[in-house]
């Protein structure tokens, strides 16, 4: 509790930083959803098209602000905020992306043995005409690329340098699992799996002192929910090449928020955590200090 009385300008100034970020970002988002919602005798006036969709998704501008700030205002390498490039980086990508994909799996196949989960279509007969590239997009790459960098990228590295370590993670995880309340489904196990999800990131980032890991992990986990198995994405609706029906009680299936909300996701995000720490502490991730925190 110390540290919170300690450097009082330098906390400040991290606050008007985070709050300077988030109404950019937010801002750009309204201004640029406005814009493409314009109508002209009640017909669209840009349409309703795939690149259009792009443009309207609010991760991307999370991805906009970050880089233009890091960049341009404060003058730092991409490195400070752990976009580092290097031979490892590669395998830290590789080791994300099985990790976060491998999670969801065990979800999905927990709730199948639980026969609370159903595929409508045969395993050997994936429905790619469903598969939506705008979707791949808007749920998976863009999200897992400016959530990251946003939160576990540059809010963690900015809090741990004004009150520390422990207070970055708690605090960016409090954060990240909040943006997440106006979405449908939003319930109290919702927040405490994100919540976990997110301390496990942070953890995971300032052990390996890069980001790339909570990228490719957040990318993996939306992207089989959505794009594989048509999960709604912290209860946004998504088209995959499978279809799943969950069935039974909204404790166990998450309902309308999707997997992630449910007690199932709760169990497998804390044995994934005690995995990833004991994993990342016994230094066997560790790269050379390219990220502030």
């Amino acid at each position: 509790m110390v540290n919170l009385f300690k450097n009082k300008e330098k906390r400040v100034r991290t606050g008007w930083k985070i709050l300077f970020v988030l109404v950019s970002s937010i801002f750009l988002d309204s201004v640029i959803n406005s814009v493409f919602s314009l109508k002209v005798n009640n017909k669209s006036l840009f349409g309703e098209n795939g690149f259009i969709e792009l443009l309207r998704s609010p991760s991307l501008f999370f991805i906009i602000v970050v880089l233009f700030v890091v960049l341009k205002v404060e003058r730092q390498q991409l490195s400070s905020i752990g976009l580092c490039m290097s031979k490892k980086s590669v395998w830290h990508f590789i080791n994300g992306f099985l990790y976060g994909g491998g999670s969801i799996a065990i979800v999905l196949f927990v709730l199948w043995c639980l026969g609370n989960l159903t595929i409508t279509n045969s395993i050997f007969n994936p429905h790619f005409s469903d598969f939506e590239w705008v979707v791949l997009f808007t749920s998976s790459l863009f999200p897992g690329v400016g959530e990251e960098l946003l939160f576990r990228g540059y809010f963690l590295n900015l809090i741990h340098n004004s009150i520390g370590r422990g207070w970055s993670i708690c605090l960016t995880s409090l954060l990240f699992s909040l943006i997440h309340g106006g979405n449908e489904g939003y319930s109290f196990v919702a927040f405490t799996n994100i919540f976990i999800l997110s301390v496990v990131l942070a953890f995971v980032t300032i052990r390996t002192k890069t980001i790339w890991t909570a990228i490719s992990f957040h990318i993996s986990w939306n992207f089989l929910q959505g794009s594989i198995f048509s999960v709604p994405v912290s209860g946004r609706e998504t088209s995959g090449i499978y279809g799943i029906k969950l069935t039974g009680n909204d404790l166990i299936t998450g309902g309308s928020f999707g997997i992630e909300g449910s007690i199932v996701t709760l169990v497998v995000l804390v044995v994934l955590a005690i995995i990833l720490m004991n994993i990342t502490s016994a230094n066997n991730w560790r790269i050379s200090r390219t990220i502030n925190i």
